[in-house]
């Protein structure tokens, strides 16, 4: 009898441990679906919004754009319409807080993304990426599960 709790002690230790080291992973690009919620020119000004903001920044476009990750490929899209852009990105640093890419798109050019948890004003943790286009734009997306 001691033998088999002891077993099933060691198996339920080895779960919990290779579940612990799953979720300790940093946030990967490819983890989420990401919608924009802004949109900054290079100076830091806000130029647009995704519909979740609109009221907080209510003189600003409201620009409904999704982003797609996936194998090196990256997809930057309009969902109120068929405008679509793409490019690739690699992954160049990883940290215990997230992960660092380069990345080019198609009308944008060269930059930089950043992927990780963050903690906004809520308090509550938020899968975030940012996309950095230097001198251009900078935008920030919110992640959820595809």
């Amino acid at each position: 009898m001691k033998k088999k709790a002891a077993v099933l002690g060691l198996a339920l230790a080895l779960v919990v441990l290779l579940y612990s080291a799953q979720a300790s992973q940093p946030l990967r690009i490819e983890d989420r679906a990401w919608n924009m919620t802004l949109l900054l020119n290079g100076e830091g000004n806000v130029l647009a919004c995704g519909p979740d903001l609109a009221e907080i920044y209510p003189d600003t476009e409201v620009l409904a754009l999704s982003c797609q990750a996936k194998d090196g490929q990256l997809r930057l899209a309009r969902t109120d319409s068929s405008e679509t852009n793409t490019g690739v990105y690699r992954q160049t640093d990883r940290t215990q807080a997230g992960r660092l890419y380069e990345v080019e798109v198609k009308d944008l050019g060269w930059g930089y993304g950043s992927c990780s948890f963050t903690n906004p004003k809520t308090g509550e943790t938020a899968p975030t990426l940012v996309l950095t286009f230097p001198r251009d734009y900078t935008l920030y997306f919110t992640g959820t599960k595809p």
